[in-house]
């Protein structure tokens, strides 16, 4: 199998060492998504829900541009500024799969990129 780096249009610009996307053979592995413009790569300055729903659209338009979609995600790994925001993103989250959750991690109390609360990254199949 190869490795391939993909570019993924709808989302923000990589600032830094790291790819939007890459694809090892029937699997994709997408970049951890927070709350940003996808054109201006500025973050989206919101509340913990609609951070979260902002990255859940990234997601899922860049699923759909890699080629695949949110029913095919395997894994979610999902980093919080704090663990008291995790109701207010799992409420939001969970709408994104209503046909079956993928296995996920959750972590809280992390520093995120620009004082954003949320931070979600997936591994998807084709």
């Amino acid at each position: 199998m190869n490795k391939q780096t993909l570019n993924i249009s709808c989302l923000p610009k990589p600032v830094g060492p790291y790819s939007q996307a890459v694809r090892y053979g029937n699997l994709l592995f997408l970049s951890g998504q927070i709350s940003a413009d996808p054109v201006t790569g500025q973050v989206i300055r919101q509340d913990v829900a609609g951070q979260t729903q902002t990255i859940m659209e990234l997601i899922r338009a860049a699923l759909e541009e890699a080629g695949t979609s949110m029913d095919k995600v395997l894994k979610c790994t999902v980093h919080l500024s704090d663990a008291r925001h995790f109701a207010e993103m799992n409420r939001v989250y969970a709408a994104y799969f209503p046909d079956g959750f993928p296995a996920r991690l959750c972590v809280s109390g992390v520093q995120l990129y620009d004082g954003t609360d949320v931070e979600i990254d997936v591994i998807a199949g084709f």
